[in-house]
């Protein structure tokens, strides 16, 4: 199955990548959590809560700052999540928008 969820944001494009990449948003929007450090291409990556929890990690599997964004996603912070299908996860922006596509079928912007 595939999702996709659209969401128009009016910002320039530096700060629409840095609402996806930045822990002082993502803390904001993501209950509290943040890169715990900088996506790499080909490198797994965390999200940590503030408590030293990892949330989410995975593997990224591209990154084009600040165009896009695709890594894989597993979740921690909730038990019934774990033992689900890893999820495949683009962020893609362009001038004013922000997309976001998860899929396990590698869907293409």
């Amino acid at each position: 199955m595939t999702q996709t969820h659209r969401v128009y944001v009016r910002t320039s494009l530096a700060e629409a990548w840095a609402a996806v990449i930045s822990p002082e948003f993502t803390r904001q929007y993501f209950f509290g959590s943040a890169f715990a450090s900088p996506p790499v291409a080909g490198e797994p990556f965390s999200s940590v809560l503030p408590n030293g929890m990892v949330a989410v990690d995975g593997r990224v599997e591209a990154v084009d700052a600040p165009h896009t964004l695709v890594h894989t996603w597993n979740v921690h912070y909730d038990p019934a999540q774990e033992s689900e299908p890893r999820p495949r996860h683009r962020v893609a922006s362009s001038t004013g928008v922000l997309s976001t596509w998860s899929d396990g079928s590698g869907v293409k912007a």
